[in-house]
């Protein structure tokens, strides 16, 4: 029952790796009761999120992972998502440019659980199939550089917190675990977090799992960089930790007098999909380019594909004005497409 997990919480002690991990494995084989699995999430809720238990939840995934393909050369955009603000797809965006920029990309997410649209959402609208199965997403990454990887595909244990989930009503520790556990195991990753309070374990954890990344949180409380407040940043890279701010005038400059905050505002889950659609045709507008042209620009760097965040925002406008992200996506769904219809 793991009761001995739940005294810890009650005592305000922090639980090891292998506890969470342990707790894990032991509630999808169905030995915890839903009573217990909603006092340890709520107790874990309850106070700021230590790296261990970030980590041991991130490890207990990856147990129950219906994969073990590694995409080392792989990168992901992946955010926890949870700013509570009206926001578009922009980490989706930033994967197709970085594709188109010659960036191997595992994009990782799920449908949204707000009334806005997940990553799931839009990819789907756009043809990503919502069938397609394990191997085919591994095929569809090789041989074109590109997949969406739907969580639940990957993760279909989890289901055995979803009922106790739904009931809490709460973002608990496994909204901030999921991004950390790509199914692909990627080597690097640009990854947003909405709670400020997180940033520095993030870093830790992706350290630990012997990662490089980008973490990124915006004054403004977004998941990503902010065309309009500056970003708290750290580059985990070869097990060092380093700190700076990205000040997106800077790197946009004067373009950000021409635009307006609102066209970045999510209007609802048809709004979302109807500005992705119009992405990927080459018909988006002047903010929603610049928003993910910035956070293609972290992906860059990110990768040593530029140096410095401004050549990256130069390089990723540059593909967005000649729709190279575009003739990317098209380059995935003929292939994902024509592999569907070689099974049919």
């Amino acid at each position: 029952m793991r009761l001995d997990i739940v005294g810890k919480l009650a005592q305000d002690k922090t639980l090891s790796v292998e506890d969470v991990r342990s707790f894990i494995a032991e509630a999808v084989e169905g030995n915890v009761s839903d009573a217990v699995i909603g006092a340890v999430l709520m107790g874990l809720a309850s106070r700021p999120v230590s790296k261990e238990e970030l980590l041991g939840t991130v490890l207990g995934l990856y147990d129950l992972c219906e994969t073990n393909f590694e995409a080392r050369e792989g990168v992901d955009t992946c955010g926890t998502g949870g700013s509570g603000l009206p926001k578009l797809n922009i980490s989706s965006a930033v994967a197709l440019v970085s594709a188109a920029c010659g960036i191997k990309i595992a994009k990782h997410g799920n449908r949204s659980i707000t009334s806005r649209a997940g990553s799931a959402d839009v990819f789907w609208a756009i043809g990503w199939p919502q069938d397609i199965s394990i191997d085919r997403t591994i095929d569809c990454f090789q041989n074109s550089g590109f997949a969406f990887l739907f969580a639940p595909l990957f993760f279909p244990a989890m289901k055995a917190f979803a009922g106790v989930r739904r009931e809490l009503g709460i973002r608990t520790i496994f909204n901030f675990a999921g991004p950390l556990a790509n199914p692909f195991r990627v080597a690097k990753q640009v990854v947003g977090v909405s709670e400020g309070s997180i940033v520095e374990v993030y870093a830790e954890v992706i350290r630990d799992l012997g990662r490089d990344a980008l973490v990124l949180h915006s004054s403004s409380g977004l998941d990503e960089i902010d065309l309009f407040s500056k970003t708290s940043a750290i580059m985990v890279r070869d097990g060092r930790i380093d700190r700076f701010e990205i000040d997106p005038r800077t790197i946009v400059g004067g373009l950000l007098d021409k635009i307006d905050r609102d066209a970045l505002v999510s209007k609802g889950r048809e709004h979302n999909i109807a500005v992705f659609r119009d992405f990927v045709s080459g018909r988006s507008g002047d903010a929603f380019n610049l928003a993910v042209a910035i956070n293609s620009a972290a992906v860059l760097m990110l990768c040593g594909v530029v140096d410095d965040m401004r050549q990256g925002f130069s390089m990723a406008m540059d593909v967005i004005s000649s729709g190279g992200h575009c003739d990317k996506w098209n380059q995935v769904l003929n292939l994902v497409k024509g592999e569907e219809n070689a099974e049919g």
